[in-house]
Parts: C-alpha cells; sequence; structure tokens
C-alpha cells in the first residue's frame, strides 16, 4: 500500500513466509517418511524438524524535492 501527499510518498509493505527447517527421506514408492540414519557424531534429532513462521513489514517514507 502506498500514500502519495503531494511530494510525500508513505509505503507499507507485509510479507508472511513459512519454512520447515529439518531432514526427512521420502520413498516415492510408498509414500513413507522416514528420518535419515545419524552420522557418527549423533547430530541429526527428529525432533528439531520444526516449522518457522516470518511476519515481516517494511515501511518506507520518501520526500521528492
Amino acid at each position: 500500500i502506498a500514500w502519495n501527499i503531494g511530494k510525500l510518498t508513505v509505503s507499507l509493505e507485509y510479507n508472511y513466509t513459512v519454512a520447515e527447517y529439518g531432514s526427512k527421506k521420502i520413498d516415492l514408492a510408498t509414500g513413507i517418511v522416514t528420518p535419515p540414519v545419524r552420522n557418527n557424531r549423533g547430530l541429526y534429532d527428529e525432533s528439531t524438524t520444526h516449522w518457522v513462521a516470518n511476519h515481516r513489514i517494511v515501511n518506507m517514507v520518501k520526500f521528492n524535492f
């Protein structure tokens, strides 16, 4: 949304994104989702697969002279 008031412009933008972090293996033949095997240091944890939502608001003010 942008408002033009003479030489002044004010705009506001809203953006919402969602991403899932973590790793999964999907067998395309059966559709079964299984977690990958942990490496020798045990770094993978299935409980760490989660969704993260991001709300972003951008504001811009511009004056032309």
